[in-house]
């Protein structure tokens, strides 16, 4: 396989590219609905109890604990009317030693507002739920 680091810097350019050769079609399978590219809606640092402690500038993200290593995160405003259905993922990264976190799909709870939210599970090395605080970082593909 051809990767960045077999290729020389300055190696492929536009011009080196013929006409059409890269044409959305052929990238379909690496393609989200015809895009390439994704835009962040939140990012920040929940703590164990669930509190939103470092939210980056400009994230409208809020999060929440309901039950030990059970956590919600939720993004205003993200689906207004629910008629851009539009698939976010969630990168988490548990700030305790040795614990591991989940999301599950996002959901629009409010198609009035947008509301979107998801559940985020943190367990302890042999499996059992656990608090631990977590970094996220949420991307919307699209548009």
């Amino acid at each position: 396989a051809v990767t960045a680091s077999k290729l020389a810097a300055g190696s492929v350019s536009t011009e080196a590219l013929a006409a059409g050769a890269v044409t959305a079609a052929k990238l379909a399978a690496t393609a989200f609905d015809g895009r390439l590219f994704a835009s962040i809606v939140g990012m920040g640092v929940v703590n164990s109890a669930g509190a939103m402690e470092h939210p980056a500038t400009g994230s409208t993200a809020t999060s929440s604990r309901s039950s030990v290593g059970n956590y919600s995160l939720t993004v205003p405003g993200l689906d207004p009317g629910c008629t851009n259905s539009r698939f976010v993922f969630a990168v988490l990264i548990p700030t305790t030693t040795g614990r591991s976190a989940t999301a599950s799909s996002f959901a629009t709870i409010s198609c009035g507002s947008g509301n979107s939210s998801t559940a985020v599970s943190t367990r302890d090395g042999a499996g059992a739920l656990a608090d631990s605080g977590f970094t996220f970082i949420l991307f919307r593909m699209g548009t």
